[in-house]
Formats: structure tokens, C-alpha cells, sequence
């Protein structure tokens, strides 16, 4: 009997039928109830936030301003699993949102002191170099050479 005949016989025995979402809330070890909002879900673990945006704009419309049940594998936190928090059906995966380092307009609402920091150090950094800019482009052009014969060729007058 081959492997394949051996599995279909199995399910013809009256298996029991395990779907990927049922995989998912077997092994998962992240679970935990959170509301949408802007399409954005933010899960602080260990220390460390990570963003997830919800890009399916019929996932987005269906669970903005709502609660759900929120699943991830604490070995591939790059993606999380939503679920309906009444019924526990699969709703969609929403990969992590890398936020851009040094983004004034973020997606917290409190200001990460990094980026002003970091805004203002450029800043401070664009302020010196276009002072130092101006001040030799200043010194180039009240600069005069002195009028003299060897300056210029001059042709003689015959």
C-alpha cells in the first residue's frame, strides 16, 4: 500500500477535517483582544512594538472600530491572524508595518523623541553649512584683484 492510498483510506474513516485557521489557534502562543483603529494594530511583546496595517480595504471596512481576537506564532511575528472575537472565525493575516525611521506624521500618537532629535540635528547640521556657504561665497565675490599689465595680454599699439 503506497503512503497516498494510506492517507486517502484515513479520511474515508471519518477524519476529522483541520482547516490552516485551525493550525493556527492550535499552535499559537500570542492571543490576545485589540481594537482597530485607522487600520492599524499594535502589539508591545517583550519589550518591543510592532505595527501591523491592515491593507484589504474589505478586511478594513469590515473590522475598523471594532475589537478582535488577535493570534500570532511568537516564531513568525511578521504576520498576525485576526479572528472574530464572538464567534472565533477567521477573518485575514496582516503582515507588519515597518514604520519609516525619522517619519514626523507617525502612526502613534505620541512623538517619538528619536526623529526630533534627529530633525533637529539635520536641521542644525543644513543651518551650518549654508552659513559656511554663504560666507566664502561672500568673501569670492568682494574679492578684486589687483588692475596690473601682467594681467592681461594687452596687444601694443603700433
Amino acid at each position: 500500500m503506497t503512503p497516498n492510498s494510506m492517507y486517502a483510506d484515513q479520511s474515508l474513516r471519518g477524519g476529522i477535517h483541520v482547516t490552516s485557521a485551525d493550525v493556527i489557534k492550535i499552535f499559537c502562543d500570542i492571543d490576545v483582544i485589540k481594537k482597530i483603529s485607522r487600520s492599524i494594530i499594535k502589539i508591545e511583546r517583550n519589550k518591543s512594538t510592532r505595527h501591523y496595517m491592515i491593507t484589504s480595504s474589505d478586511i478594513a471596512l469590515k473590522i475598523n472600530g471594532t475589537a478582535v481576537r488577535v493570534r500570532a506564532i511568537s516564531s513568525q511575528p511578521e504576520v498576525i491572524y485576526l479572528f472574530d472575537q464572538k464567534t472565533d472565525a477567521f477573518i485575514g493575516q496582516v503582515k507588519e508595518f515597518i514604520k519609516p525611521y525619522g517619519d514626523k506624521a507617525s502612526i502613534e500618537s505620541e512623538g517619538d523623541d528619536r526623529s526630533e532629535k534627529q530633525t533637529k540635528r539635520v536641521g542644525s547640521v543644513r543651518k551650518n553649512l549654508k552659513s559656511k556657504a554663504t560666507a566664502k561665497l561672500e568673501t569670492i565675490q568682494d574679492y578684486n584683484p589687483p588692475v596690473v599689465k601682467s594681467n592681461f595680454d594687452i596687444p601694443a599699439m603700433d
